[in-house]
């Protein structure tokens, strides 16, 4: 592994034996390299021939839903709250792009990809609002708490909601090396019985995000 080349298209395959004929959980896999700086490698896609049938699997946000199946999202562990606050959120951490030292940051853009699992019913809506961070330190946040102040809102289940957001803020190497994004979801206007709206899950079909830079 010594040229971008094979980096850029490394594929892995695991040959295991077990002689209880049992099956592998399998719980975490990364590649650590160094170039400028060191990097690591995230899973995007694993393809499991155990039974003598291949079988891939994307990793869930990497790449966008394809028309009429539901295997590369991620649903929200619980529904989201009638009401925005920092306790409750959906945080995405990137694979380093790994610019490397004197790098001149260009631009840095991010796609989010969503929807409410479910249609909101009543009249209400799913919002959200985002912060990015350079590791602990907040670079800036987009939109607000409020549905009128709300980065983005979606009611239905049936369309995706396509957000393309440019990050002005992110200009160092350091933060596009570090960064990751805290999406805060809510229902409005009030969801939880009563007649107003119903308090539903998010899906997420994609999360990326672009750098463009050059060398100075």
């Amino acid at each position: 592994m010594t040229t971008t080349d094979l980096a850029n298209d490394l594929r892995i395959k695991i040959f295991g034996y077990e002689t209880g004929a049992k099956g592998w959980n399998i719980e975490y896999a990364t590649v650590t390299g160094t170039s400028y700086s060191s990097w690591t490698l995230f899973e995007k896609s694993t393809t499991d021939q155990s039974t003598g049938t291949a079988t891939t699997a994307p990793w869930t946000i990497a790449t966008a839903e394809a028309t009429g199946t539901a295997t590369t999202s991620y649903t929200s562990a619980s529904a989201w709250p009638s009401a925005a606050t920092t306790t409750k959120y959906l945080q995405v951490t990137f694979d380093h792009p790994d610019l490397p030292a004197g790098a001149v940051v260009q631009s840095v853009t991010l796609k989010n990809i969503w929807r409410p699992v479910s249609a909101v019913t009543n009249g209400g809506t799913l919002c959200n609002y985002f912060e990015v961070y350079n590791g602990a330190t907040l670079v800036e946040t987009h939109g607000g708490n409020t549905q009128a102040t709300a980065q983005s809102c979606n009611n239905t289940n049936v369309s995706w909601q396509t957000d393309n957001v440019t990050l002005s803020l992110v200009d160092t190497v350091a933060e596009a090396n570090s960064m990751t994004i805290k999406f805060y979801n809510w229902v409005a206007p009030l969801c939880g019985g009563g007649g107003n709206p119903a308090c539903v899950k998010s899906v997420t079909d994609q999360v990326q995000a672009t750098f463009a830079y050059y060398l100075n």
